[in-house]
């Protein structure tokens, strides 16, 4: 099952595509032949998935996106077709606990904010992430990539790049600092807040 905005610009789907579950499609989205799109994916819109990419679980396009690269599960592709972050609130919705997402983000921050190759970065995240079926799930899609996976730089936010693990996606200000306890951290909120679905996009950066 997946959803379709009701717009004048419908979502195109063409041939051998693989779609699962609950997945969101903008309007104006165009999805080329022999993709693989896993389950509760967002796409906003206007945006351009090439042929026989893959995108994982719980992953989001931002709108206006081109990408002929794989988008690993639960993560945020921006406009930029680069690794924004993981998407907290969508994994939320998938079962991931805050203590898994943390690991999330850092094996996360090994494949993305490394200087190895995307192989020598699952084996790191074999060796020092906790197991789990959510991280497994990573490292089976990042194992099992062919045409490899979208940048692995922030290009415009090295300073977002440092924080990763501190990420914190939709939520809005208030109940940020309510739910989350940064008190133990010397860190400031916020740097970079662009309002996005009616939320927040937050950015930790150390002072």
């Amino acid at each position: 099952i997946y959803t379709l905005s009701l717009h004048d610009a419908l979502p195109i789907l063409l041939h051998d595509t693989k779609v699962g579950n609950r997945c969101v499609f903008g309007y104006g989205t165009k999805i080329a032949g022999d993709c693989v799109i896993e389950d509760g994916v967002i796409f906003s819109s206007s945006v351009i998935e090439n042929a026989k990419t893959r995108v994982g679980s719980g992953a989001m396009i931002q709108a206006g996106t081109t990408f002929s690269k794989d988008v690993p599960p639960y993560i945020i592709c921006t406009k930029q077709v680069e690794y924004g972050g993981v998407n907290v609130q969508v994994a939320h919705q998938h079962g991931v606990d805050d203590k898994t997402l943390k690991h999330i983000a850092n094996a996360y921050r090994l494949v993305f904010h490394g200087k190895t190759a995307i192989f020598d970065a699952v084996n790191q995240i074999e060796e020092q992430v906790p197991d789990g079926p959510f991280i497994r799930h990573v490292i089976e899609f990042l194992r099992t990539t062919k045409i490899g996976i979208i940048t692995k730089i922030y290009a415009n936010n090295t300073i977002a790049a440092a924080c990763e693990p501190l990420l914190l996606c939709y939520y809005d200000v208030i109940t940020t600092w309510h739910q989350h306890d940064l008190s133990h951290y010397d860190f400031a909120l916020v740097i970079n807040v662009d309002a996005f679905r009616g939320g927040l996009f937050l950015q930790a950066a150390p002072i």
